[in-house]
């Protein structure tokens, strides 16, 4: 490793390795706008990495205050909380109607696809980052991907590519991933650790032997 990444920061370039992937195949270009539908450690890490690749504006949407108030803290140029904002309206005033040029979904719920589909433009593309539990089903007029000709694509994983290029822009500082790192615990709390995973305490928690 660097010199200059901690081991607590290298444990979790692998999820960061999946974001660049996903980042790649969105196919986001300079001045693009930029909608990040979840805004946990994955989204944080697609907000930053949006701006590495020349977003213009980059939109946020999570529901719980604090994670809002992160995604402020790394650029975000709009966070919407969208239990109590309509989040396809507010992309739609701030592009003037035009709609976002790329959508990510980083995380695993149904709706936040269909209402990522329809905050994009016409030939937009909306990428299904996070996983949805098995047998999940979406509803959505097919026409809204038909005549708005979008590119509808979705990323698992990642390559040895990803995973140096990951470790690459940790290490010279170009991803942030000390401030998603919340809890650092000894393994003996692991199940402390899942506990406060499952209640959603915090973002990134890493265990130390």
């Amino acid at each position: 490793l660097p010199e200059n990444l901690s081991y607590e920061e290298a444990a979790i370039t692998e999820p960061l390795a999946a974001c660049v992937n996903g980042a790649e195949r969105s196919n986001i270009k300079p001045g693009d706008t930029v909608v990040i539908v979840g805004g946990g450690p994955i989204g944080l890490m697609h907000l930053q990495l949006a701006r590495l690749y020349g977003a213009g504006r980059v939109i946020v949407s999570e529901i719980k205050e604090e994670r809002l108030k992160v995604a402020e803290d790394f650029g975000a140029d709009l966070t919407v909380n969208p239990l109590e904002e309509d989040l396809v309206n507010s992309v739609k005033n701030l592009t003037q109607g035009y709609g976002a040029d790329v959508a990510i979904v980083a995380v695993g719920a149904p709706t936040a696809i269909e209402q990522a589909i329809r905050t994009v433009r016409k030939g937009g593309t909306v990428n299904l980052f996070g996983g949805c539990p098995t047998g999940s089903s979406i509803t959505i007029d097919p026409n809204i991907i038909h005549y708005g000709e979008l590119i509808v694509t979705g990323t698992s994983g990642s390559t040895p590519y990803h995973h140096w290029k990951a470790v690459r822009l940790a290490s010279t500082g170009q991803v942030k991933l000390r401030p998603l790192i919340t809890h650092v615990l000894p393994l003996e709390k692991a199940v402390d650790a899942i506990s406060m995973k499952e209640r959603g305490e915090g973002l990134k928690h890493v265990l130390k032997p």
